[in-house]
């Protein structure tokens, strides 16, 4: 069908045109057995590559590959309130592994990435791809450190060390697979170590979130970012998932529901008061 074909020639524009911008030149890791898609430069020059989706396999269309608009939104957040600067983070089930190499990108001096065993060696590669790339400027991948987590397992040592914990639109796998307790209990044991945990996602079932959400204010303290501290069109003109751009990316664009909440545990003068 002529859509289809106007997207595929617009597809494959796009990528010549990101491909042009790494350093490489052909759009390939150093060794030359892995393709990756220019994904985001930010404005210190630094540039974060991920693994072609034809290298993903059947990864490249799940949930866990998605580069959600959420995410873009909460970078945004990030480096406008200078909270990676020299910090150790964890992001917690990574995916793809954008926010984590995106952390690193922007000052983080420490990020320790999380995902689950099916995941994690493609996370993984995505920091590999990020670490070959010519010359100097992508040193700072060196940075990301990649683990394996299933929610509700006992933290590692390395998520103990560091002060903030991101977690990005996670809650709607939560809810969809029935283990919002496994995500909670991660989340409960990030703030007894300490970590501040950044809780991101878009509004998609409302009801449940906010169930679970009123649910975890028993155990944590939730405290939302306000809105208005959320610059809704960061994820504005952003490429998707697999590194394919829409023909018209910005004419239909409406901002995200998202909600940013900061948690932190519970001290003895905060506890909840019920009927």
């Amino acid at each position: 069908p002529p859509q289809k074909k106007t997207k595929q020639k617009s597809r494959e524009r796009n990528i010549r045109e990101r491909r042009s911008l790494l350093p490489s030149g052909d759009g390939c890791s150093a060794i030359g057995t892995l393709c990756m898609d220019f994904v985001h430069q930010f404005p210190n020059g630094r540039s974060v590559a991920l693994l072609n989706p034809s290298e993903a396999g059947g990864l490249s269309r799940t949930t866990g590959w998605t580069t959600w608009d959420s995410a873009h939104i909460l970078l945004d957040y990030l480096s406008r309130n200078e909270v990676l600067q020299d910090a150790a983070v964890a992001d917690i089930s990574t995916g793809n592994g954008f926010v984590a190499l995106s952390c690193a990108a922007l000052g983080a001096s420490r990020v320790i990435a999380t995902e689950v065993s099916r995941c994690v060696e493609l996370t993984k590669q995505n920091v590999a791809l990020n670490l070959e790339r010519a010359g100097a400027e992508a040193s700072w991948a060196q940075n990301v450190q990649v683990l394996e987590l299933q929610w509700g397992d006992q933290l590692a040592p390395e998520l103990r060390e560091c002060s903030t914990a991101l977690i990005c639109d996670a809650l709607f796998i939560a809810i969809r697979d029935g283990i919002e307790a496994e995500l909670l209990d991660t989340i409960t044991q990030l703030c007894q170590a300490g970590l501040k945990v950044l809780f991101i996602y878009e509004e998609r079932v409302v009801t449940q979130e906010r169930d679970f959400i009123d649910g975890a204010k028993a155990q944590l303290l939730w405290e939302e970012i306000p809105p208005e501290s959320l610059d809704l069109n960061a994820a504005l003109g952003k490429d998707d998932s697999d590194g394919e751009a829409d023909v018209v990316p910005d004419l239909f664009y409406e901002p995200p529901a998202v909600r940013l909440w900061s948690v932190v545990e519970r001290r003895d003068s905060e506890t909840t008061q019920r009927p």
